[in-house]
């Protein structure tokens, strides 16, 4: 094996079990970051495309709009998980502190050895 095999990460090599592990980490701190409107919790996990049409000041208004509609979120589980053309698409529900649940959708892929949130989406599930 190369280096570079080595430094890059290769989403169709790792099992479900393999992907659910990192993306839980991901799915956790971008929760734990809505829930205290930090953005600095997460931009790392944003692919430099998608920092375009949310960085920090639409963080904030996120932040801002789960606050007030639901005021604290909790991840609950992953419900779906698939690999395609490389990218990885997840849905996970989130439950509320005003008793709704919702439906965090991401799309994922792989940028060396990380990977980053291409697009997210947070509706009513």
């Amino acid at each position: 094996m190369s280096k570079t095999e080595l430094s890059e990460l290769k989403l169709n090599q790792l099992t479900p079990e393999q992907r659910l592990k990192i993306t839980q980490d991901i799915v956790d701190d971008l929760v734990r970051a809505l829930n205290v409107g930090n953005y600095s919790l997460v931009w790392r996990y944003f692919s430099d495309e998608f920092t375009k049409t949310m960085g920090a000041a639409e963080f904030s208004s996120l932040h801002q709009k789960v606050t007030n509609q639901y005021q604290k979120l909790r991840v609950q589980e992953q419900t779906s998980s698939r690999l395609k053309d490389g990218n990885l698409f997840e849905q996970w529900l989130i439950s509320t502190d005003s008793s709704q649940t919702l439906s965090l959708s991401l799309e994922l892929t792989a940028v060396k050895e990380f990977l980053v949130i291409e697009n997210l989406s947070l509706d009513k599930a």
